[in-house]
Protein backbone atom coordinates (compact mmCIF):
# COMPACT_ATOMS: atom_id res chain seq x y z
CA UNK A 1 0.00 0.00 0.00
CA UNK A 2 1.33 3.34 -1.34
CA UNK A 3 2.05 6.23 1.68
CA UNK A 4 -0.81 8.28 0.56
CA UNK A 5 -3.33 5.48 0.16
CA UNK A 6 -2.11 4.55 3.87
CA UNK A 7 -2.32 7.73 5.02
CA UNK A 8 -6.56 8.28 3.89
CA UNK A 9 -7.07 4.89 5.03
CA UNK A 10 -5.89 5.76 8.79
CA UNK A 11 -7.71 8.78 8.34
CA UNK A 12 -10.65 7.20 7.19
CA UNK A 13 -11.02 4.34 9.53
CA UNK A 14 -10.45 5.97 13.06
CA UNK A 15 -13.25 8.44 11.59
CA UNK A 16 -16.03 5.53 10.57
CA UNK A 17 -14.95 3.49 13.95
CA UNK A 18 -15.53 6.67 16.26
CA UNK A 19 -19.05 7.29 13.97
CA UNK A 20 -20.46 3.69 14.15
CA UNK A 21 -19.55 3.20 18.02
CA UNK A 22 -21.30 6.76 18.44
CA UNK A 23 -24.34 5.66 16.82
CA UNK A 24 -24.60 2.12 18.00
CA UNK A 25 -24.23 3.88 21.99
CA UNK A 26 -27.05 6.05 21.07
CA UNK A 27 -29.12 3.66 19.36
CA UNK A 28 -29.41 1.13 22.27
CA UNK A 29 -29.18 4.01 24.76
CA UNK A 30 -32.52 5.48 22.72
CA UNK A 31 -34.05 2.07 22.99
CA UNK A 32 -33.17 1.08 25.96
CA UNK A 33 -35.35 4.35 27.43
CA UNK A 34 -38.11 3.27 25.17
CA UNK A 35 -38.04 -0.29 26.89
CA UNK A 36 -36.95 0.16 29.77
CA UNK A 37 -40.42 0.58 31.66
CA UNK A 38 -40.95 -2.84 30.30
CA UNK A 39 -37.67 -4.58 31.12
CA UNK A 40 -38.87 -3.31 34.75
CA UNK A 41 -41.91 -4.53 34.66
CA UNK A 42 -41.08 -7.92 33.57
CA UNK A 43 -38.18 -8.16 36.07
CA UNK A 44 -35.55 -8.42 33.85
CA UNK A 45 -32.01 -9.25 34.91
CA UNK A 46 -29.16 -7.35 34.20
CA UNK A 47 -27.67 -10.42 32.33
CA UNK A 48 -30.47 -10.52 30.12
CA UNK A 49 -31.12 -6.91 29.18
CA UNK A 50 -27.03 -7.01 28.63
CA UNK A 51 -27.61 -10.30 26.21
CA UNK A 52 -30.37 -8.63 24.41
CA UNK A 53 -28.46 -5.53 23.11
CA UNK A 54 -25.51 -7.79 22.25
CA UNK A 55 -27.09 -10.02 19.67
CA UNK A 56 -29.04 -6.84 18.81
CA UNK A 57 -25.40 -5.21 17.74
CA UNK A 58 -25.01 -6.89 14.47
CA UNK A 59 -28.27 -5.39 12.77
CA UNK A 60 -27.81 -2.44 14.10
CA UNK A 61 -24.02 -2.31 12.25
CA UNK A 62 -26.00 -2.96 9.37
CA UNK A 63 -28.79 -0.26 9.77
CA UNK A 64 -26.32 2.42 10.59
CA UNK A 65 -23.48 1.65 8.23
CA UNK A 66 -24.63 4.10 5.38
CA UNK A 67 -24.95 7.14 7.50
CA UNK A 68 -21.49 6.63 9.36
CA UNK A 69 -19.65 5.90 5.91
CA UNK A 70 -21.03 8.98 4.25
CA UNK A 71 -20.43 11.08 8.15
CA UNK A 72 -17.18 10.13 8.31
CA UNK A 73 -16.54 10.12 5.00
CA UNK A 74 -17.34 14.36 4.76
CA UNK A 75 -15.61 15.05 8.04
CA UNK A 76 -12.33 13.51 6.64
CA UNK A 77 -12.73 15.06 3.11
CA UNK A 78 -13.49 18.65 4.44
CA UNK A 79 -10.44 18.41 7.10
CA UNK A 80 -8.19 17.28 4.36
CA UNK A 81 -9.39 20.60 2.17
CA UNK A 82 -9.54 22.94 4.86
CA UNK A 83 -5.77 22.38 5.77
CA UNK A 84 -4.81 22.74 2.48
CA UNK A 85 -3.85 18.87 1.84
CA UNK A 86 -5.74 18.11 -0.96
CA UNK A 87 -4.92 21.18 -2.56
CA UNK A 88 -0.74 19.84 -2.09
CA UNK A 89 -1.77 16.60 -3.68
CA UNK A 90 -3.34 18.41 -6.42
CA UNK A 91 -0.08 20.26 -6.93
CA UNK A 92 2.15 17.25 -7.09
CA UNK A 93 -0.11 16.02 -10.49
CA UNK A 94 -2.49 13.60 -8.41
CA UNK A 95 -6.13 13.64 -9.01
CA UNK A 96 -9.11 13.65 -7.35
CA UNK A 97 -9.55 9.77 -8.22
CA UNK A 98 -6.62 8.95 -6.87
CA UNK A 99 -6.35 11.05 -3.41
CA UNK A 100 -9.40 9.76 -2.84
CA UNK A 101 -10.01 5.84 -4.71
CA UNK A 102 -8.62 4.33 -1.03
CA UNK A 103 -11.49 5.52 0.63
CA UNK A 104 -13.93 4.26 -2.33
CA UNK A 105 -11.82 1.02 -2.07
CA UNK A 106 -12.76 0.30 1.47
CA UNK A 107 -16.08 1.40 0.99
CA UNK A 108 -17.06 -1.20 -1.51
CA UNK A 109 -14.79 -3.39 0.86
CA UNK A 110 -17.21 -2.79 3.64
CA UNK A 111 -20.58 -3.10 1.21
CA UNK A 112 -19.17 -7.00 0.87
CA UNK A 113 -18.91 -7.42 4.45
CA UNK A 114 -22.25 -5.81 5.55
CA UNK A 115 -23.65 -7.88 2.76
CA UNK A 116 -22.04 -11.08 4.32
CA UNK A 117 -22.81 -9.94 7.95
CA UNK A 118 -26.66 -9.49 6.90
CA UNK A 119 -26.59 -12.96 5.18
CA UNK A 120 -24.52 -15.00 7.80
CA UNK A 121 -24.57 -13.13 11.11
CA UNK A 122 -27.75 -11.16 11.77
CA UNK A 123 -30.18 -13.44 10.90
CA UNK A 124 -29.10 -15.90 14.20
CA UNK A 125 -28.07 -13.18 16.13
CA UNK A 126 -31.85 -11.45 15.39
CA UNK A 127 -33.11 -15.00 16.52
CA UNK A 128 -31.40 -15.09 19.55
CA UNK A 129 -32.81 -11.40 20.39
CA UNK A 130 -36.31 -12.05 20.38
CA UNK A 131 -35.67 -15.64 22.24
CA UNK A 132 -34.54 -13.29 25.35
CA UNK A 133 -37.02 -10.63 24.27
CA UNK A 134 -39.69 -14.14 24.56
CA UNK A 135 -38.40 -14.87 27.95
CA UNK A 136 -38.38 -11.87 29.48
CA UNK A 137 -41.78 -11.05 28.25
CA UNK A 138 -42.67 -14.77 29.32
CA UNK A 139 -44.77 -14.53 25.82
CA UNK A 140 -47.26 -18.00 25.77
CA UNK A 141 -47.82 -17.25 21.84
CA UNK A 142 -44.20 -18.25 21.41
CA UNK A 143 -41.57 -20.79 21.61
CA UNK A 144 -40.63 -21.04 26.07
CA UNK A 145 -39.34 -24.23 27.32
CA UNK A 146 -41.89 -26.10 29.62
CA UNK A 147 -44.80 -24.29 27.30
CA UNK A 148 -45.12 -25.49 23.69
CA UNK A 149 -48.33 -24.41 23.26
CA UNK A 150 -48.84 -22.08 19.49
CA UNK A 151 -52.36 -20.90 18.93
CA UNK A 152 -54.39 -19.49 15.23
CA UNK A 153 -50.96 -19.76 13.50
CA UNK A 154 -50.44 -20.74 9.64
CA UNK A 155 -47.46 -22.67 8.10
CA UNK A 156 -46.75 -23.41 4.57
CA UNK A 157 -45.32 -26.67 3.87
CA UNK A 158 -43.35 -28.50 0.96
CA UNK A 159 -46.73 -29.30 -0.32
CA UNK A 160 -49.44 -27.89 1.67
CA UNK A 161 -50.59 -25.17 3.68
CA UNK A 162 -51.54 -25.45 7.38
CA UNK A 163 -54.20 -23.67 9.73
CA UNK A 164 -53.93 -24.25 13.29
CA UNK A 165 -56.21 -23.23 15.94
CA UNK A 166 -53.97 -24.69 18.57
CA UNK A 167 -50.70 -27.16 18.15
CA UNK A 168 -48.83 -28.53 21.26
CA UNK A 169 -45.07 -29.62 20.42
CA UNK A 170 -45.32 -31.61 23.92
CA UNK A 171 -47.75 -34.15 23.06
CA UNK A 172 -47.31 -33.68 19.29
CA UNK A 173 -50.99 -33.08 18.44
CA UNK A 174 -53.35 -30.17 17.17
CA UNK A 175 -56.82 -28.63 17.04
CA UNK A 176 -59.25 -27.70 14.42
CA UNK A 177 -56.71 -28.23 11.97
CA UNK A 178 -57.15 -26.93 8.07
CA UNK A 179 -55.24 -28.83 5.59
CA UNK A 180 -54.92 -27.25 1.42
CA UNK A 181 -53.26 -28.60 -1.15
CA UNK A 182 -52.26 -26.66 -4.24
CA UNK A 183 -51.21 -27.66 -7.61
CA UNK A 184 -50.47 -24.75 -10.16
CA UNK A 185 -51.98 -22.51 -7.58
CA UNK A 186 -55.23 -23.74 -7.92
CA UNK A 187 -56.65 -25.77 -4.55
CA UNK A 188 -56.85 -29.76 -5.10
CA UNK A 189 -57.29 -30.99 -1.87
CA UNK A 190 -58.80 -29.83 1.44
CA UNK A 191 -59.01 -31.56 4.56
CA UNK A 192 -60.63 -29.79 8.00
CA UNK A 193 -60.40 -32.37 11.15
CA UNK A 194 -60.98 -31.84 14.75
CA UNK A 195 -57.78 -33.25 16.23
CA UNK A 196 -54.09 -34.33 14.39
CA UNK A 197 -51.77 -36.92 16.14
CA UNK A 198 -48.36 -38.48 15.84
CA UNK A 199 -48.91 -41.35 17.07
CA UNK A 200 -45.28 -43.41 17.00
CA UNK A 201 -44.19 -41.98 13.50
CA UNK A 202 -47.20 -41.86 12.15
CA UNK A 203 -49.88 -38.90 11.46
CA UNK A 204 -53.50 -39.64 12.25
CA UNK A 205 -56.00 -37.24 11.47
CA UNK A 206 -59.44 -37.23 13.54
CA UNK A 207 -63.02 -36.52 12.71
CA UNK A 208 -63.04 -34.24 9.90
CA UNK A 209 -63.80 -34.53 5.89
CA UNK A 210 -61.34 -34.70 3.05
CA UNK A 211 -62.45 -33.11 -0.11
CA UNK A 212 -60.92 -33.36 -3.09
CA UNK A 213 -61.55 -31.51 -6.25
CA UNK A 214 -60.98 -32.83 -10.12
CA UNK A 215 -62.34 -31.42 -13.06
CA UNK A 216 -64.78 -28.94 -11.30
CA UNK A 217 -66.20 -31.65 -9.43
CA UNK A 218 -65.98 -32.09 -5.80
CA UNK A 219 -65.99 -35.15 -3.75
CA UNK A 220 -65.98 -35.50 0.17
CA UNK A 221 -65.22 -38.32 2.40
CA UNK A 222 -66.27 -37.96 6.55
CA UNK A 223 -64.03 -40.11 8.77
CA UNK A 224 -63.24 -40.95 12.25
CA UNK A 225 -60.06 -41.74 11.92
CA UNK A 226 -57.27 -41.13 8.58
CA UNK A 227 -53.66 -42.09 8.40
CA UNK A 228 -52.01 -39.30 6.63
CA UNK A 229 -48.55 -40.42 5.98
CA UNK A 230 -48.76 -39.72 2.34
CA UNK A 231 -50.50 -35.75 2.86
CA UNK A 232 -48.12 -34.80 5.71
CA UNK A 233 -44.59 -34.71 5.04
CA UNK A 234 -43.81 -32.54 7.77
CA UNK A 235 -41.91 -34.03 11.05
CA UNK A 236 -43.54 -32.42 14.44
CA UNK A 237 -41.15 -29.96 15.38
CA UNK A 238 -41.34 -28.34 11.57
CA UNK A 239 -44.54 -27.34 13.07
CA UNK A 240 -43.38 -24.84 15.71
CA UNK A 241 -40.74 -22.87 14.02
CA UNK A 242 -41.57 -19.36 14.30
CA UNK A 243 -42.41 -17.70 10.90
CA UNK A 244 -39.86 -15.01 10.84
CA UNK A 245 -39.78 -11.46 9.23
CA UNK A 246 -38.22 -11.10 6.42
CA UNK A 247 -35.82 -8.62 7.98
CA UNK A 248 -34.89 -11.46 9.80
CA UNK A 249 -33.87 -13.81 7.15
CA UNK A 250 -31.13 -14.23 5.15
CA UNK A 251 -31.42 -13.67 1.62
CA UNK A 252 -31.35 -17.46 0.70
CA UNK A 253 -33.73 -17.62 3.66
CA UNK A 254 -36.29 -15.45 2.38
CA UNK A 255 -35.84 -16.64 -1.25
CA UNK A 256 -37.08 -19.97 -0.36
CA UNK A 257 -39.78 -18.86 1.94
CA UNK A 258 -41.19 -16.85 -1.17
CA UNK A 259 -41.26 -20.22 -3.60
CA UNK A 260 -43.09 -21.54 -0.80
CA UNK A 261 -45.47 -19.04 -0.54
CA UNK A 262 -45.79 -19.06 -4.67
CA UNK A 263 -46.32 -22.87 -3.99
CA UNK A 264 -49.08 -22.02 -1.97
CA UNK A 265 -50.75 -19.84 -4.60
CA UNK A 266 -50.29 -16.56 -2.38
CA UNK A 267 -49.04 -13.07 -3.49
CA UNK A 268 -45.19 -12.41 -2.84
CA UNK A 269 -44.73 -9.19 -4.44
CA UNK A 270 -44.29 -7.31 -1.01
CA UNK A 271 -41.32 -10.12 -0.02
CA UNK A 272 -39.93 -10.04 -3.37
CA UNK A 273 -39.08 -6.35 -3.39
CA UNK A 274 -37.55 -7.41 0.50
CA UNK A 275 -35.53 -10.03 -1.38
CA UNK A 276 -34.23 -7.43 -4.32
CA UNK A 277 -33.95 -4.62 -0.98
CA UNK A 278 -31.22 -6.99 0.59
CA UNK A 279 -28.71 -6.76 -2.42
CA UNK A 280 -29.44 -3.13 -3.00
CA UNK A 281 -29.20 -1.98 0.70
CA UNK A 282 -25.58 -3.32 1.28
CA UNK A 283 -24.62 -0.66 -2.00
CA UNK A 284 -25.78 2.29 -0.22
CA UNK A 285 -22.84 1.85 2.13
CA UNK A 286 -20.15 2.87 -1.28
CA UNK A 287 -22.93 5.26 -2.84
CA UNK A 288 -23.01 7.58 0.49
CA UNK A 289 -19.51 7.13 1.03
CA UNK A 290 -18.71 8.46 -3.19
CA UNK A 291 -22.06 11.18 -2.47
CA UNK A 292 -20.26 11.96 0.58
CA UNK A 293 -16.47 12.37 -0.50
CA UNK A 294 -18.26 14.53 -3.73
CA UNK A 295 -19.86 17.06 -1.30
CA UNK A 296 -17.75 17.52 1.14
CA UNK A 297 -14.81 19.14 -1.52
CA UNK A 298 -17.28 21.74 -2.33
CA UNK A 299 -18.33 22.09 1.53
CA UNK A 300 -14.72 22.90 2.72
CA UNK A 301 -16.18 23.44 6.17
CA UNK A 302 -15.97 20.67 8.93
CA UNK A 303 -18.30 22.36 11.29
CA UNK A 304 -21.32 21.94 8.32
CA UNK A 305 -20.70 18.00 8.11
CA UNK A 306 -23.20 17.01 10.58
CA UNK A 307 -25.83 18.66 9.58
CA UNK A 308 -25.36 17.64 5.94
CA UNK A 309 -24.75 14.09 6.49
CA UNK A 310 -27.68 14.04 8.30
CA UNK A 311 -30.16 15.64 5.66
CA UNK A 312 -28.61 13.97 2.76
CA UNK A 313 -29.49 10.59 5.07
CA UNK A 314 -32.69 11.94 6.06
CA UNK A 315 -33.10 12.06 2.13
CA UNK A 316 -31.60 8.75 1.32
CA UNK A 317 -32.91 6.52 3.49
CA UNK A 318 -36.53 8.48 2.76
CA UNK A 319 -36.36 8.06 -0.72
CA UNK A 320 -35.46 4.46 -0.23
CA UNK A 321 -38.62 3.78 2.06
CA UNK A 322 -40.85 5.51 -0.52
CA UNK A 323 -39.62 2.73 -3.09
CA UNK A 324 -39.39 -0.28 -0.86
CA UNK A 325 -43.26 0.81 0.04
CA UNK A 326 -43.76 1.49 -3.86
CA UNK A 327 -42.91 -2.14 -4.23
CA UNK A 328 -44.23 -3.85 -1.64
CA UNK A 329 -48.12 -2.15 -2.76
CA UNK A 330 -47.40 -3.24 -6.38
CA UNK A 331 -47.81 0.44 -7.56
CA UNK A 332 -43.22 -0.85 -8.87
CA UNK A 333 -42.50 -3.84 -9.92
CA UNK A 334 -39.92 -5.41 -6.58
CA UNK A 335 -36.47 -4.94 -8.98
CA UNK A 336 -37.39 -1.17 -10.05
CA UNK A 337 -38.55 -0.47 -6.20
CA UNK A 338 -34.99 -1.70 -4.35
CA UNK A 339 -33.10 -0.90 -7.37
CA UNK A 340 -33.99 2.68 -8.93
CA UNK A 341 -33.41 4.87 -5.69
CA UNK A 342 -29.86 3.16 -5.00
CA UNK A 343 -29.53 4.04 -8.57
CA UNK A 344 -30.66 7.50 -8.52
CA UNK A 345 -27.87 8.32 -5.77
CA UNK A 346 -24.91 6.68 -7.40
CA UNK A 347 -26.01 8.89 -10.76
CA UNK A 348 -25.53 11.81 -8.52
CA UNK A 349 -22.36 10.79 -6.62
CA UNK A 350 -20.85 9.85 -10.04
CA UNK A 351 -21.87 13.21 -11.81
CA UNK A 352 -20.73 15.18 -8.89
CA UNK A 353 -17.49 13.54 -8.48
CA UNK A 354 -15.99 13.28 -11.42
CA UNK A 355 -16.92 17.10 -11.49
CA UNK A 356 -14.67 17.71 -9.40
CA UNK A 357 -11.16 16.87 -11.28
CA UNK A 358 -12.62 20.83 -13.50
CA UNK A 359 -11.63 22.50 -10.26
CA UNK A 360 -8.76 23.27 -7.65
CA UNK A 361 -9.41 23.81 -4.26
Amino acid sequence: MKILDRYMVQRFTGTLLLCVLSLIVLFVAIDLIDNLDRFIDYHASIGQVSLYYFYFVPYIVTLVMPLCLLMASMFVVTTLVRYKEVLAMQSAGISFLKIFSPLLRLALLLSLLILILAEILVPPANEKKIQIKTVIRKDRSQWIEGDKIKKDFHYQGSRNLYRFGEYNSNTQSAKAIIIETREDHRPVRRVDAEFLQYDEGHWVLKKGADRRLHKGQEQTLFFEELMADSLISEKPEDFYVRIKLPEEMGFFELKGYIEKKRVAGESVQQYVADLYYKVSYPLINFILTLLGTALAVKIKKPSFCFGVSLLVGFVCFGILNLGLSLGHSGYLSPLVSALLPSLLFLGIGLFLFFRLDHQVT
